[in-house]
């Protein structure tokens, strides 16, 4: 019967035989939290990627080690929230008992296994970061007056001022810039995480505001600074949406019809690991990932703005940051 039945034909028949839920290939882009410690808790682990809307009838979630192939622990369905989107899945795991190391996720869908490429790392000990302590430096455009403008402990945000540059939008001028003290001492790995949310009218700006972070050795300029590789543009001129994201150069959650509006937020997590660097971005449900090399430096986060057609507000919120 396989070899007389069509691609879609042998796709539809696993669907019926798994009681109607998707066989579609599983895929898994982002791991939260990548890392967590030996304490005696129970850590929530987060799965974002495609496909993954489990049957509650037949499925299986178990802890493999670093290379995939041996099964060291199998996480109770009990302890699973599932979700019928496809997108997300949740559960709960006390890694107390596990050695340090690296480990990956195999899920079970009722027809076949996969195995994420991205692992979940056991340490010793999380070094919970106090973001309050933080301090901000800014730069504004002719050295001007901007009160409105300004970082505290693990916020910061930028609010436009036509006093200090009349708006326009066709102006490619940053006119504000913030940085934050250092995130991390050379040879610090972290886990970063923040929002960054967007507050101005349709048609604003063709222009493109930075998010991320910059080497914490460089003094804060109005330019972009930032390796991370994020950044958000304005879509003048689009009555369907106003801002474009970007990681790595790729358009992350596509402008569309349902995303018009005045306010949105997307969401951020940094992971640096040595030279390496992972970077994921949500905006609009969807998730992209980056990896970059960077050098093992300290690091602070950085946000440059442009000018606008009008009144903007940028605001930035770290919601987790610890080392490792």
């Amino acid at each position: 019967m396989p070899a007389t039945l069509s691609e879609a034909e042998k796709t539809a028949w696993k669907t019926a035989m798994n009681g109607g839920w998707t066989t579609n290939t599983m895929s898994v882009a982002v791991i939260t939290p990548p890392v967590v410690d030996k304490q005696n808790k129970n850590y929530w682990i987060s799965l974002r990627g495609a496909n993954l809307n489990l049957p509650p009838t037949s499925f299986s979630i178990d802890i493999m080690d670093e290379s995939g192939s041996t099964k060291l622990a199998t996480v109770p369905n009990s302890q699973v929230q599932l979700y019928t989107n496809g997108l997300d899945l949740t559960f709960y795991y006390n890694f107390k008992d596990l050695p340090i190391g690296q480990y990956k996720i195999r899920l079970w869908n009722g027809v076949a296994y996969y195995v994420t490429p991205l692992t979940v790392s056991v340490v010793q000990n999380l070094q919970i970061a106090d973001v309050s302590a933080l301090t901000w430096t800014k730069k504004i455009y002719n050295d001007a007056s901007n009160p409105d403008t300004f970082g505290s402990g693990g916020s910061a945000i930028y609010q436009s001022n036509s006093a200090v540059k009349a708006y326009s939008t066709d102006d490619p001028t940053i006119v504000a810039a913030l940085k934050s003290s250092k995130l991390n001492n050379a040879g610090e790995n972290f886990y970063l995480e923040f929002s960054v949310n967007y507050q101005h009218a349709a048609n604003m700006t063709s222009k493109t505001q930075y998010v991320g972070l910059m080497n914490n050795a460089s003094n804060v300029e109005l330019l972009d600074q930032t390796i991370t590789r994020l950044k958000t543009v304005g879509t003048l001129g689009n009555s369907l949406g106003y801002r474009v994201h970007y990681l790595n150069n790729t358009v992350v959650g596509a402008v569309s019809a349902g995303t018009t509006g005045t306010n949105e937020t997307i969401n951020v997590i940094i992971v640096k690991n040595g030279t390496s660097m992972t970077v994921s971005m949500t905006a609009r449900g969807v998730t992209s990932l980056a990896i970059i090399s960077v050098p093992d430096v300290e690091y602070s986060l950085n946000m440059a703005v442009n000018n606008m057609g009008g009144n903007a507000t940028t605001s930035l919120n770290i919601i987790n940051l610890y080392k490792f």
